[in-house]
C-alpha cells in the first residue's frame, strides 16, 4: 500500500516516492518471495504506482482508487496551474500542492523532468505496463477526469485492465464510510477470486467494528508518539498558524460561516455573555462588533444591552492580534457611524490567556452563550473541554461547536480568492492561509489531531450533559456545526 512513511513531506517529489515504492516492493519480494503482490494507491500516488509498475514487473495487480492520471489538470482543479506558473517564473517555496505541503519548485521540476507531469506522460507509461489493473474511479471527480482514465485504459497492451465507476462519490472517497466498506469488499472479492480462487467460495469474513475501532487507536496512538509535540512547541504550531489565517476575515465564505454560528447561537439583546474558546485572532469578536453596529444602526436607542464578550487562547501574540483587531475595528465604526449609534458601546470585551486543555478559570454557569469554533479536533481530551464548557454555562444557556470535516478541502477557499480580479496580495495570503491549513492536516495524518466525524461530535456533546443536539453542514461543507443546550435547572 502506497500510503503515510516517516521522513519530512516537505522535501518528497514523485520521484522519491517511486523509490520509496521500490523498497518496499524488496522488502516484500524478499519476505514472501511466493506470495503474489498487490498494490493499492489512491490519489497522486496512483500516478506513481503506475510509472513504477510500468519497469518494475514483480507486481501481480496494481488497484488504483481515484487515482490522478493527469497531475497538470488536477492542479488546475484544485487551486491553479501550479506547472505554467512555475515554468514561467521558479519561486514558488513551500507550497499546498493536491493537499500536501511540499517545496513547490523541487516537487514540480522533478515531475517535469521524471515524466509525471500531464496525461500524455501516464499514456506512455501505460503502454509499457505489463500488470493487471483495475481503476476505481469517482463519478464526480473534479481531480480527475473520467475520459482521462479510459485513455489510459485504452492505452493498455493487456487486456486486463478494468474500471469501476463509484456512482455519485467525490475524489475523497473516505467522506462516505458507506462507499468505502463497499469498495474495500470489491477490492478483496477481486483478490480473493484472481489469487484464491477455492477460498473465495466460502466467503469474505469481515473484522467486527470493534476490531476494526481498536486498529484505528493502536495506529494513531503510534502515530501520535512518533509525532507527539510538547506544549512550547504547540504554542509556536498555533502562532505560526493563526498569523497566516488571518486571510480569512476576507473571504465572504467564512462571513457567512460565522453569520450561521451567530444565527444558531442565537439573539444578543440583554447583555449577553459570550464565551470565545480558542478565539485566535478574534474574529468571532469582530462579527459580534460588526453585528451589533448594524443592528443598533436600524433601530437606534437604548433597547439593546450590549453583549459581553470573553475570548480565550493559549497564544499570547493570538491574544495580542484578537485586542489590537477589536479595538481598529471598534475605531473605524465609531468615525463611520452616526454619533447616536455610538452613543452607547456595542460589545464589551475581556481577552483572557487559558489553556484549554486544563480546567477553565471560571466559575460554574457564568456564560449565556459558548461559540468553540474550529478548535474542538485539536485538543488533547474533547470529552474533558465539552464538560467544562457545561459547566460555566448558564443553565438554559446554548453553545455552538464547529470542526472542520475529517476530509475537509480549503482549497475552495483559495480558488474563491483567485477569481478576485487584481489582488494579488489578498490571493499571496489565501495561499500562505492553504498552507497552513496543509500542515494541521498533516498534523492530523501524525497523529496530533482528531477531526471529529458527525457521530463523534454528537456523542460527546451527549456524554458532556449537553442537551436538544443538532448537527449541521457548514462552511461549503467543509465543517460540522453542533448546537446544544444545557439543562435548564
Amino acid at each position: 500500500h502506497v500510503g503515510e512513511s516517516d521522513g519530512e513531506m516537505a522535501e518528497a517529489t514523485l520521484s522519491s516516492m517511486n523509490q520509496d515504492l521500490g523498497a518496499v516492493l524488496d522488502y516484500a519480494t524478499r519476505k514472501r518471495p511466493t506470495s503474489p503482490i498487490v498494490v493499492i494507491a489512491a490519489n497522486v500516488t496512483g500516478r506513481v504506482a503506475l510509472k513504477r509498475l510500468a519497469q518494475d514487473h514483480r507486481v501481480a495487480l496494481l488497484v488504483l482508487l481515484t487515482g490522478i492520471m493527469d497531475l497538470q489538470a488536477a492542479l488546475r482543479a484544485h487551486q491553479e496551474d501550479f506547472i505554467v506558473t512555475f515554468l514561467r517564473s521558479a519561486g514558488l517555496g513551500m507550497t499546498n500542492l493536491l493537499g500536501l505541503n511540499v517545496d513547490g519548485d523541487r516537487f514540480l521540476s522533478d515531475a517535469i523532468k521524471e515524466g509525471y507531469a500531464d496525461l500524455l506522460t501516464t499514456i506512455e507509461d501505460a503502454k509499457r505496463l505489463r500488470t493487471p489493473m483495475l481503476f476505481f474511479a469517482a463519478e464526480r471527480d473534479p481531480w480527475t477526469q473520467l475520459d482521462a482514465v479510459k485513455k489510459v485504459l485504452a492505452a493498455l497492451k493487456t487486456d486486463e485492465g478494468q474500471l469501476y465507476l463509484i456512482p455519485e462519490a467525490l475524489h475523497r472517497l473516505q467522506d462516505n464510510p458507506r462507499q468505502i466498506l463497499t469498495l474495500v469488499r470489491l477490492v478483496t472479492s477481486s483478490c480473493m477470486e484472481r489469487f484464491f480462487p477455492d477460498r473465495s467460495r466460502k466467503g469474505l469474513v469481515e473484522p467486527s467494528p470493534r476490531t476494526i475501532a481498536a486498529q484505528i487507536r493502536l495506529e494513531q496512538e503510534q502515530a501520535k508518539a512518533r509525532h507527539s509535540k510538547r506544549k512550547p512547541a504547540l504554542r509556536e504550531f498555533w502562532q505560526a498558524h493563526l498569523d497566516r489565517a488571518q486571510h480569512l476575515m476576507h473571504v465572504s465564505a467564512y462571513w457567512h460561516f460565522l453569520e450561521q454560528i451567530a444565527r444558531l447561537a442565537g439573539p444578543l439583546e440583554r447583555g449577553e455573555r459570550v464565551l470565545d474558546p480558542g478565539c485566535g485572532n478574534g474574529e468571532l469578536g469582530l462579527f459580534l462588533l460588526t453585528q451589533q453596529a448594524y443592528r443598533v444602526r436600524g433601530e437606534p436607542g437604548p433597547k439593546f444591552l450590549p453583549p459581553h464578550y470573553v475570548g480565550l487562547d493559549f497564544v499570547p501574540s493570538a491574544l495580542n492580534s484578537a485586542r489590537i483587531n477589536l479595538a481598529q475595528a471598534a475605531a473605524e465604526l465609531r468615525d463611520k457611524s452616526p454619533a447616536t449609534v455610538m452613543a452607547h458601546p456595542l460589545l464589551t470585551t475581556t481577552l483572557l490567556a487559558a489553556d484549554l486543555d486544563q480546567p477553565l478559570p471560571i466559575r460554574d454557569n457564568r456564560f449565556d452563550r459558548i461559540v468553540c469554533n474550529l478548535v474542538l479536533g485539536y485538543l488533547q481530551d474533547p470529552l474533558f473541554t465539552l464538560r467544562e464548557f457545561v459547566r460555566v454555562l448558564s443553565p438554559g444557556g446554548k453553545m455552538v461547536i464547529t470542526s472542520l470535516k475529517p476530509q475537509a478541502d480549503l482549497s475552495h477557499i483559495y480558488r474563491l480568492t483567485t477569481q478576485q480580479p487584481g489582488q494579488p496580495e489578498a490571493i499571496e495570503a489565501a495561499r500562505r492561509m492553504l498552507l497552513s491549513f496543509g500542515t494541521i492536516k498533516q498534523a492530523e495524518r501524525d497523529g496530533m489531531f482528531h477531526s471529529v466525524t458527525r457521530q463523534e461530535l454528537a456523542l460527546l456533546l451527549f456524554a458532556s450533559g449537553a442537551v436538544q443536539i443538532s448537527v449541521h453542514s457548514a462552511f461549503d461543507d467543509q465543517a460540522y456545526l453542533a448546537v446544544a443546550e444545557k439543562p435548564p435547572q
